[in-house]
């Protein structure tokens, strides 16, 4: 997975996954500003034949480009 610029970038990919990869069926997933330096993504993505995944991440950024963890 490519390295995302800035917060928008990564919550403009988490809004547009059902359009960007169809075998998603529905999205339930949002990111949360918990700060100037923190947020959170958390959700559920569904795809076919019942399978989902369940999501929670804990961003943060400090230099200006995101860190992951979750």
């Amino acid at each position: 997975m490519s390295r995302f610029l800035s917060l928008p970038e990564y919550e403009q990919f988490i809004y547009n996954l059902l359009q960007d990869f169809p075998a998603i069926l529905r999205s339930t997933l949002v990111l949360v500003k918990r700060g100037r330096y923190f947020a959170e993504v958390g959700g559920e993505l569904a795809f076919a034949n019942d399978h989902r995944l369940v999501v929670y991440e804990r961003l943060r950024w400090d230099d200006g480009l995101p860190d992951q963890q979750g």
